[in-house]
């Protein structure tokens, strides 16, 4: 069901079941379930300040500045609700909280630098109360930090009463430096398992190389050896590569628990592609075949 434009009635105009049900019963019921929102009506900031004169507001700043504040919405009942978003995202609206009539419950001004940023506000007969929004800064969330003033170096954790979030210091000898670190050798061992099992290193003797020898980012087999081989152990399998494109060398190893191709019968065997040297085993008679060309 759509919404219909309510109809402008000429006195004397008869009133058919049709048009009423259109008018009221349709338009009341696609109101029940839907925001129905004209298209935004451009304000532009003057001292900061705009008037509303409907729900929906694009704003733009005073005299297409990169950044300007809005401190203070006129207009506006008890009750009614606003949606406000940047007329431009390359120019900066900041929602002020408590400089005018604005108030967000979370403490913090709400920055929109993007034309898709909203806010939702609601008046409550003296103050438009954010109900959400903004863009995506951390410090707009409400239950976390508000800014990030001399908090350079520092952590962030759940607090104590597990309201929010908080920043604080890293336990004692501990520094970013070395979360930093942490971070970077983990990649490094990651990096080396995959080149390991890619036969950047000698795959086939297991011969100790090193990654970026003389590199900063230089890493040996004894650092990684215990995670290549259970990498090795667990995922190195024939049918998880992709099939060689040339003689595969055993380097005079034995091939142990080798089952060759079986097939059922003498049609099933014709069947198969013939390869100089293929081997098949042809289960009805107990024969092994080899093929002598192709």
């Amino acid at each position: 069901m759509s919404w219909t434009t309510p109809r402008t009635w000429i006195t004397g105009e008869v009133l058919s079941k049709a048009l009423l049900d259109q008018q009221l019963r349709d338009n009341l019921a696609y109101l029940k379930v839907n925001i129905g929102l004209e298209a935004a009506v451009e304000l532009t900031i003057s001292g900061g300040a705009v008037t509303k004169t409907c729900a929906h507001h694009k704003i733009d700043t005073e005299e297409d500045d990169a950044s300007d504040d809005l401190d203070t919405i006129s207009g506006g009942i008890e009750g009614e609700a606003l949606f406000i978003r940047p007329a431009n995202g390359s120019r900066t609206v900041v929602v002020k909280h408590n400089v005018g009539n604005i108030w967000n419950p979370a403490g913090s001004d709400i920055e929109m630098d993007e034309a898709d940023d909203y806010c939702l506000l609601i008046y409550s007969g003296s103050k438009w109360t954010v109900i959400g929004g903004g863009g995506g800064s951390f410090t707009n969330l409400i239950d976390a930090p508000s800014d990030y003033t001399d908090q350079g170096g520092k952590a962030v954790a759940v607090k104590v009463d597990e309201s929010g979030l908080e920043f604080i210091d890293f336990p004692a000898g501990y520094t970013d430096e070395d979360a930093v670190a942490a971070a970077k050798a983990d990649t490094d061992i990651a990096d080396a398992i995959d080149k390991k099992h890619s036969n950047s290193l000698d795959h086939a003797q297991g011969t100790d190389q090193v990654l970026d020898d003389g590199g900063e980012n230089e890493v040996g087999v004894v650092d990684i050896k215990s995670a290549v081989d259970l990498k090795h152990a667990q995922a190195h399998k024939l049918n998880s590569h992709d099939n060689p494109d040339g003689a595969v060398a055993f380097a005079g190893q034995q091939a142990t628990n080798l089952v060759v191709h079986s097939v059922a019968d003498s049609i099933a065997r014709e069947a198969l592609t013939k390869v100089a040297g293929k081997l098949c085993f042809q289960s009805d008679s107990g024969e092994l075949y080899i093929c002598k060309n192709e």
